[in-house]
């Protein structure tokens, strides 16, 4: 399995205080917009969660913060079965609960925006004290299918936080007044980043709509976190 695990945090677009397309929908995973039941926790995210937290809590509080891990097909069959997609999980923290969940997810190439289709999405909130302290208590993860072809080809992954409505009680407006939450940029894929032999053994790149089945195996070997929980008996 080439699971990708990239953790970025941009400082350029996280402010301190002081200053898609269609939805997939299948029972099996958790509908846009889930409420969690309990803290969420996604495991290469939690250790990447914290290690930015003692980094940046000197800078005292920070107004949003993204982060991705991105996990890509083993073998041809099995990208064949996800419609030439990777998959990439999005954890999104702000002290503004109106910004979440995200806006929209996409990759900019050239002059191209590519438009990143979301699968599930999770409201939480944010269980560690330490990394909710410096950038807020609000969450929201999130998975995206992101074409494989794109990325061989190079460019910026970006997430857009939702926009605040205009009327909001006074202590949330000056929370959800900082500037920063539209073209927030979590990486920078170069072409040549993928391996040629492996986007060789691929066959063709060409994306398509992903067979369910083998959406929601994947999901369940990479992110089982999105997956509807059986009802009790």
């Amino acid at each position: 399995m080439t699971r990708w695990c990239i953790v970025v945090l941009i400082l350029s677009a996280t402010v301190p205080f002081r200053t898609v397309s269609g939805q997939i929908f299948d029972d099996r995973l958790q509908p846009p917009g889930t409420i969690a039941e309990g803290p969420m926790r996604l495991r290469a995210t939690e250790r990447a969660l914290q290690r930015s937290a003692q980094r940046d809590a000197e800078h005292g509080k920070v107004s949003r913060l993204a982060l991705f891990e991105m996990a890509f097909p083993d073998d041809s069959a099995q990208f064949a079965g996800l419609g030439g997609n990777a998959l990439m999980a999005v954890t999104a923290l702000s002290w503004c609960q109106y910004e979440l969940p995200l806006k929209s997810a996409y990759l900019t190439t050239g002059d191209e925006r590519v438009p990143l289709e979301p699968v599930s999405s999770i409201y939480s909130a944010e269980a560690d004290s330490a990394v909710a302290g410096v950038y807020g208590g609000h969450r929201s993860d999130e998975l995206f299918l992101v074409p494989v072809e794109a990325v061989a080809r190079g460019g910026t992954l970006m997430v857009d936080f939702a926009q605040p409505p205009d009327q909001l009680p006074q202590a949330a407006a000056r929370v959800c007044s900082t500037p920063g939450r539209d073209a927030f940029q979590l990486h920078e894929f170069k072409a040549g980043d993928l391996p040629a032999d492996y986007l060789t053994s691929m066959g063709s790149l060409a994306t398509h709509a992903p067979d369910i089945d083998a959406l929601v195996a994947f999901v369940r070997r990479q992110y089982p976190e999105f997956l509807t929980r059986p009802s009790p008996r």
